[in-house]
């Protein structure tokens, strides 16, 4: 729902026998989103957002394998109902043209759904009635 966080999972994998350098991950988070932070941050030596992008720093590595989180939710009370959100990351390291991952469409759902329902009368017999809907 609008609000609620989730998390986008990123795995990456360096193979074969050099060091990869200057190594990076980065995701478009879509402007429908908030970033709320990163995880592990252990593991992740610094992070940055300017404007969408999240950008993970992780230095010069060796053939490896590992993951790293971003946490985000639909911005709260403002996003409508089944709104959908894209986005991609891609790696990166000097002199290597790096890859791109697939990519994935998250849809917002209303977290709270009003019905109302307003009735007209002509004396005392309903005439008809009409629903609104507001998500």
């Amino acid at each position: 729902p609008s609000g609620q966080t989730f998390t986008y999972t990123i795995a990456y994998s360096i193979s074969g026998t050099g060091i990869a350098n200057n190594v990076t991950i980065t995701d478009n988070v879509p402007p429908e989103l908030d970033v709320l932070n990163t995880l592990p941050s252990s593991v992740v030596p610094s992070w940055t957002i300017s404007g969408t992008p999240v950008t993970f720093n992780l230095g010069n590595l060796g053939p490896t394998s590992g993951t790293v989180q971003i946490n985000v939710r639909f911005k709260p009370g403002i996003t409508c109902n089944n709104k959908l959100a894209c986005n991609n990351a891609t790696i990166q390291a000097t002199g290597n043209s790096g890859a791109k991952s697939n990519d994935v469409c998250v849809t917002a759902t209303a977290a709270v759904k009003f019905t109302i329902e307003k009735l007209y009368y002509s004396g005392n017999v309903i005439n008809g009635s009409t629903t609104y809907w507001i998500f």
